[in-house]
């Protein structure tokens, strides 16, 4: 007799505890069907998955942040050309994610083909483009211009 009432116990505990986990869950995920959140082994593969999302979202956040913006200058810098050989000047310069954007002016359409290239020669560098590249008011020659940096193991590889 002792064992069906410790067995009654320990059935009532576990039944008490799903039920925990239940109210838990639903709680935690409320954009998810009760159904879907019935089984604790659904449960833990959400959680799971939820959490692998999140230390992604985490890995891309801490690329972003460990890309100064004084390591973008000093990226930008190496690759131009000498400034004898291009003049330049930025109007605008802005950082989204990996990617740099920026408004600049320079004296030819021959110049900015020629930092276009050079930013595409780089190995720090991809994706590069350059858009309403136009004549401006004052002899210059006015651009915009697209680049991305590289994936850092590519980057790396280089040193």
């Amino acid at each position: 007799g002792s064992f069906i009432m410790n067995y009654s116990l320990l059935k009532g505990r576990a039944k008490s505890q799903l039920a925990r986990i239940d109210a838990i869950a639903t709680q935690a995920f409320p954009d998810i069907p009760k159904k879907t959140l019935s089984n604790p082994s659904a449960i833990l593969s959400l959680m799971t998955g939820r959490v692998s999302e999140g230390e992604e979202k985490q890995r891309k956040i801490n690329e972003e942040v460990s890309l100064s913006v004084l390591d973008i200058l000093k990226e930008l810098s190496a690759a131009l050309p000498p400034r004898g050989t291009v003049e330049l000047d930025v109007d605008d310069l802005s950082v989204v994610a990996r990617r740099v954007k920026i408004q600049g002016r320079t004296t030819s359409f021959e110049a900015v083909d020629r930092i276009k290239s050079a930013l595409a020669q780089s190995k720090v560098f991809k994706n590069v483009s350059t858009e309403n590249v136009r004549k401006g008011v004052r002899d210059d020659v006015r651009f915009n211009l697209s680049v991305e940096f590289a994936e850092k193991e590519s980057k790396e590889e280089g040193t």
